[in-house]
This record gives C-alpha cells, sequence and structure tokens, in this order.
C-alpha cells in the first residue's frame, strides 16, 4: 500500500508539472511569436494575440497537449465523482482548442462562446476538486471572483461595442484578468495536488494503526478465551 501510494504521488506531482508546464508554454508561445513578430506594440488580451494562423496553430498543439494532461491528471486523483471531473477536464481542454482555431476576427460571437468554455470549465473543475478534498476552497472563490470580474468587463465590452461605443476595460486590461485567471488555475491545480498527497498519507497511515489496534485487540481477546477455558477445563 505505502508503495502504490508514493507510486501515485510521483505520478500526480509529474502530471501536475507537466499542466503547469503546458499553461506556461501557451503564454510564452502565443506573446513571445506575437513579440517577435512585431504584433505586440501595445499589451492585447489572449484572443487578440491568437487571431493569428500561425500563433493559433502552435497554441492549439500545446492546447491538445493540456487536454491529454489534464484526462491524465484526473485519472490519478484519488477523489470521488471521477466522471464529473473527468467532463469538466476535457471541457477545459476542448475549449482552449477552439478558442485557438475560431479567431476573434471572424468569427467573434463563437470565439467568445468557446473562450467561456474553457475559463468556466476550468474554474469549476476546481471548484470541484476543492470541495471534494476539502483544500484550496480560498483559491477556488478567489479564481471563481476574477472569472465573475472578467465576464462582467466582457459583457460590458459586448453591450458598449453594441451601442457603437468604447467597451469597459482596453485589451491591454482585459488581458491582464485573463492571465492572471490562466495563472491562477494553475495555482490552483498544484495546491490541489499537494493537499491530495498529504491528506492520503494520512489517511493510510490512520488506516494502518487503525487495524494494527483492531489486530492487537482481537489477539488479545483470543488469548482470554483460551484462558477462561482453561481455567473451566
Amino acid at each position: 500500500t505505502k508503495a502504490a501510494l508514493c507510486e501515485l504521488s510521483a505520478m500526480e506531482h509529474v502530471l501536475t508539472f507537466l499542466v503547469l508546464c503546458t499553461q506556461a508554454s501557451f503564454l510564452a508561445a502565443a506573446y513571445g511569436h506575437a513579440g517577435r513578430c512585431g504584433d505586440l506594440a501595445h499589451f492585447k488580451h489572449i484572443s487578440a494575440v491568437l487571431d493569428d494562423s500561425r500563433r493559433s496553430r502552435l497554441c492549439g498543439f500545446i492546447g491538445v497537449l493540456s487536454l491529454w494532461l489534464l484526462v491524465l491528471l484526473e485519472l490519478t486523483r484519488e477523489l470521488p465523482m471521477l466522471w464529473c471531473r473527468l467532463a469538466l477536464a476535457v471541457a477545459t481542454g476542448i475549449g482552449i482548442v477552439l478558442t485557438c482555431a475560431v479567431r476573434e476576427s471572424h468569427y467573434a460571437i463563437a470565439h467568445r462562446i468557446v473562450a467561456a468554455l474553457a475559463f468556466g470549465s476550468g474554474t469549476l473543475l476546481v471548484w470541484v476538486i476543492a470541495a471534494m478534498s476539502g483544500a484550496g476552497t480560498r483559491g477556488a472563490m478567489a479564481l471563481g471572483t476574477g472569472l465573475f470580474l472578467t465576464g462582467a468587463a466582457q459583457a460590458c465590452n459586448l453591450l458598449g461595442e453594441c451601442c457603437g461605443r468604447h467597451g469597459l476595460l482596453p485589451s491591454h486590461a482585459l488581458g491582464t484578468l485573463e492571465i492572471l485567471l490562466v495563472l491562477g488555475f494553475g495555482l490552483c491545480i498544484g495546491n490541489s495536488a499537494s493537499s491530495e498527497v498529504v491528506e492520503a498519507s494520512g489517511n493510510a497511515s490512520f488506516a494502518f494503526r487503525l487495524a494494527w489496534r483492531g489486530g492487537v485487540a482481537e489477539e488479545w481477546q483470543a488469548r482470554s478465551v483460551v484462558s477462561l477455558g482453561g481455567r473451566s477445563g
């Protein structure tokens, strides 16, 4: 049991690290390529940076890798509601891939829908993990608050565009919120992985002590029965 627990812990830590690496690579590839091509004279939000055929393909490939890693990570967690967590992980990964594939300049409404799918599913996944593990609830609430603020700002921007005015938040401010959401998701995922390992180790230790005490109690009870039987005989 101890060896299996250590193996599961190591696998979960590796997968968590790889998920964080894909997120960092996604942002680095998008903004790094945009800066190298001279498309980043002013800081832009993620959707505007992805509105390029080469960057969308590159980040889409990273998104596919992130999808598989998220699914594998949820399969290694010793938590209930596996199918719910898998569904949210798949929805998050598919949302990321579609955000890259559906460009904002071509299909603005569809792009915003799939972006909402990615951010919303990722936040719900963090909430479910926090609720099941009992750890990381503050981070999950902070991530949900950030998602609400970003969604409200996007809604105000859409309303402003429909009225022929500028949106509430400029592109660089919206981009800052989006990057904070991505980083917050990574921190919550990493924190939940560490908490689950500590909790699982504690549960295994408690189960071992309980089984040991139960075995000792049974042995003493058997000895008492034998002793009483000998005296009566």
